[in-house]
């Protein structure tokens, strides 16, 4: 899985997080699980965290995540050792 947040020129804050699988037939595959508006001011990582697990929770992957893929911003790091304390 990978997670980016980006700011578009509207000044709104958005993750996308993208998960990556291989089919029975050995294709692989990517695809969009949702992009997030963040309304939050503050972009912390608990406030991460619960976004992540709230598209990771809804499509019943949780546990299933193997690895998260992202730039090393302190909140993302943060983010996912909250992510795998939760896990």
């Amino acid at each position: 899985m990978t997670t980016n947040k980006w700011a578009s020129n509207n000044k709104l804050d958005y993750i996308a997080v993208i998960g990556y699988f291989k089919t029975k037939a050995r294709k692989h595959v990517a695809l969009l699980l949702n992009i997030i508006e963040l309304i939050k001011l503050i972009h912390d990582s608990a406030y991460l965290c619960e976004k992540l697990l709230e598209v990771t929770n809804r499509l019943s992957i949780t546990c299933a995540i193997l690895a998260i893929t992202r730039d090393n911003a302190s909140p993302n790091n943060v983010m996912l050792d909250k992510f795998e304390a939760c896990v």
